[in-house]
């Protein structure tokens, strides 16, 4: 089977067109006479000079203008350069070694799954010295539900990653698939594209290669000078989640579009409905903090609470609701606090929840109509409260989603130390008008706060270990709820633990099956959103495929 391998050459490339040569040679060398090299130049010439002789059959060529990396090999396949079994997409910049038994081993999995988008697990070095031990990347399943949504790896969730090396079957070389819209995120566009055309995913559960980082990269007529300028902009003590543009266009541009193309788009107008008050709830703010085998660090919580308490305008009624879900001496440790203070701090001892269960318990046994999310590992700073109501009350929103700030706490001292850093989830504000899109963000941020009578109405709290806030907020956008953010100030400081949730102690392995249900429950939710489409003739204009 014929294998090509597409590499880009620009003059705008930070890496150098060196490096790029000496990879294409590598590659000429470690494979063989069935694997072809496409070398796309940018401009009106051939940038990287002549081969040796030996490897003139196995080189293509082709120079132009190119709007970004997907005009460019839509223009590659137009001029008939694509002609192979799989075309294997390198990231423009990253020094990459790559085989031809890893090549052989792509074609061995692409015959037995047919697949349209092939990755692999691979070694990456980390450090800019060549003596240091590569680290191996484990990706997720293709199948893994986190994986349909955002790619990600599997001993490091939190960093969204292909890897330096992409496989794709001739059938998705197409313009669906590369989307002359997407001038950054590429990979990601790619991958939707496949997906929007019923075809699947499969990461090859082995190492096939091994590659370092390059600098940030992207081709394109003026891209990689507009990017530039993107990055030299001061973000001050704000920090942006879409600093890489590529995950700026991620909701924008491709995930709206596969939504499009599956049946499962609603336009803005569906995105309005109010929350019908209920008289009967009190007028203020109850935060609902759960807790498991946190009687070390609590106390910071309900002192940061109590002093809110001391700030906010004595008639807005304030409480907090404590759910003790672990086996450690927190009822003791909150005891004290609740004979001082009753009609502020409340605690309840329950058994064998999960943390959406926990929250759950919360909103039942809290009085306001406003509910506040506060995890047992931070604290609330300033107001968190004042102007949440008033905004509540203007919007008649469901939910509304602040800023916080992030710090570190010295175990042995308990001294909080700010890291300078606001953040502010801006991938949700990145001219998303259809807060739909958001379902393809991992979660809404620290600072949340809920209308009691929409929590109800959707059911309450999914029943999840992990990710049970975003998968409240997907609910709650399914039904049509209106969703605000709040950005005067960062009334809330996240302090980071090992655990980095209130259920217990996490290792890589549990925070993988804990997103596996969390991303489970948005597909549920996209499912849902198909029958919403289905079932609207009004609908169907604003989706390419309607049914299933």
């Amino acid at each position: 089977m014929k294998a090509t391998m597409l590499f880009f050459a620009s003059e705008t490339d930070p890496n150098g067109l060196k490096q790029l040569r000496e990879v294409i040679l590598k590659t000429l060398s470690n494979t063989d006479n069935t694997s072809k090299i496409l070398i796309l130049s940018e401009g009106d010439r051939y940038l990287l000079g002549n081969f040796p002789d030996e490897y003139s059959g196995r080189i293509l060529m082709n120079y132009g203008v190119y709007k970004n990396f997907n005009g460019a090999v839509l223009n590659a396949k137009e001029k008939g350069l694509l002609d192979c079994d799989l075309l294997f997409l390198h990231t423009p910049g990253d020094d990459i070694d790559i085989r031809q038994e890893s090549i052989n081993t792509f074609f061995e999995y692409y015959r037995l799954t047919d697949a349209g988008f092939i990755i692999s697990d691979h070694y990456e070095y980390m450090d800019e010295i060549s003596s240091g031990e590569p680290v191996l990347q484990k990706l997720k399943p293709g199948h893994d539900p986190s994986n349909i949504i955002i790619p990600s790896r599997s001993n490091n969730p939190g960093l969204y990653c292909h890897g330096s090396l992409i496989a794709v079957c001739p059938k998705y070389i197409n313009s669906r698939t590369f989307d002359i819209d997407v001038d950054y995120g590429y990979d990601y566009a790619v991958r939707m594209g496949v997906l929007a055309q019923k075809g699947s995913l499969y990461t090859i559960p082995k190492p096939l290669y091994s590659f370092r980082r390059g600098k940030a990269y992207y081709p394109g007529e003026g891209l990689q000078a507009r990017f530039e300028a993107h990055q030299s902009q001061k973000i001050g003590r704000h920090f942006s989640y879409t600093k890489d543009p590529a995950r700026f266009e991620w909701g924008p541009i491709s995930f709206q579009k596969y939504l499009k193309d599956i049946g499962a788009f609603l336009p803005d107008d569906y995105f309005s409905r109010k929350v019908i008050a209920n008289p009967s709830l009190g007028d203020g703010i109850s935060f609902v903090l759960p807790t498991y085998n946190r009687a070390h660090l609590i106390h910071y919580a309900i002192e940061s609470i109590i002093e809110v308490r001391q700030r906010v305008d004595p008639g807005i009624p304030i409480e907090l609701i404590i759910v003790d879900n672990g086996n450690d001496n927190t009822p003791e440790v909150a005891q004290a606090y609740v004979e001082k203070l009753p009609e502020l701090i409340k605690v309840y001892k329950v058994s064998g929840m999960t943390l959406g269960g926990a929250r759950n318990y919360g909103v039942y046994k809290s009085q306001n109509r406003i509910i506040g999310q506060l995890d047992s590992d931070d604290v609330l700073i300033g107001d968190p409260v004042t102007k949440i109501l008033k905004q509540f009350e203007q919007s008649g929103a469901a939910a509304i989603i602040g800023i916080y700030q992030t710090a570190a706490r010295n175990s042995e001292t308990g001294e909080l130390t700010l890291d300078n850093q606001i953040i502010l989830h801006d991938e949700y504000l990145c001219n998303q008008n259809n807060p739909l899109l958001q379902v393809c963000i991992p979660g809404p941020g620290a600072p949340r706060y809920y209308r009691k009578e929409a929590i109800i109405t959707t059911g309450g709290y999914p029943d999840l270990l992990y990710g049970e806030d975003a998968a409240l907020s997907d609910q709650l956008l399914m039904l049509g709820y209106i969703i605000e953010r709040n950005l005067d100030e960062a009334n809330y400081i996240a302090v980071r633990h090992s655990s980095n949730t209130d259920s217990e102690e996490l290792g890589s392995d549990v925070l993988v099956r804990k997103n596996y249900s969390k991303y489970s429950f948005k597909l549920s939710i996209i499912e849902e959103l198909k029958h919403l489409v289905l079932s609207n003739p009004y609908y169907h204009k604003f989706n390419n495929r309607v049914g299933f």
